[in-house]
């Protein structure tokens, strides 16, 4: 056995430190402390926390594997690595040429470029003027949404 938990890359040792260091009280973590140094459990604290964080709201860019998050937008989203696009929804590789086509008639999410992401919640909040609606009005007319 490697050791190594494949859920977050860490050591099984961290892992249980983590678990004791979160449900554990003030005691369990004065302990903690004292036995590995304040600075040291906080560090693994953070790093555990930092991988649940990806792992909830960031994707696996098809084409290096880097780390996507889906920002603000449409979900065609763009790694920042390789440049390379994906779609958000169903994780497939875009072409560069014309990455909104598989958001458009015949393409495998056709209609969902803004399923799910916070422009999609645009219309509940119609006293912000954003000036997506431009962009709206292009996309429906290219029958992308």
């Amino acid at each position: 056995s490697s050791g190594i938990n494949a859920e977050y890359g860490m050591s099984a040792k961290y892992m249980e430190i983590y678990k004791i260091y979160q449900e554990g009280d003030p005691s369990h973590r004065l302990k903690l402390y004292k036995q590995y140094g304040r600075a040291r459990i906080e560090d693994i604290v953070a790093n555990i926390e930092s991988y649940k964080w990806l792992e909830e709201n960031s994707k696996e860019c098809p084409e290096c594997g880097a780390m996507i998050q889906l920002g603000p937008g449409c979900n065609k989203v763009q790694c920042s690595v390789c440049k390379g696009y994906m779609c958000w929804l169903c994780g497939k590789a875009l072409p560069k040429s014309s990455p909104y086509s598989h958001f458009g008639n015949g393409g495998t999410c056709h209609g969902k470029l803004f399923e799910g992401t916070r422009e999609e919640w645009h219309d509940e909040e119609e006293d912000e003027d954003d000036g997506f609606d431009v962009y709206f009005d292009e996309f429906e007319a290219l029958h992308i949404i």
